[in-house]
């Protein structure tokens, strides 16, 4: 028996370069759908306010 190889077509440097241009290709897409980069903003903005009441809490 050989050596096995992965099928996967992914390579370390390509999930690298895919992860670092994910933030631009989704600020890219948002740029075209303003009301839901407003949406989205809005839930993260949510977010942080909970996460303020919750460490207020505690």
């Amino acid at each position: 028996m050989g050596t096995t190889t992965s099928k996967s077509s992914y390579s370390f440097e390509n999930i690298l370069f895919e992860v670092k241009m994910r933030p631009f290709t989704l600020a890219i897409e948002l740029n075209h759908h303003p009301k839901l980069a407003d949406s989205i903003k809005l839930f993260f903005e949510m977010l942080l306010f909970l996460r303020k009441q919750l460490l207020a809490i505690a």
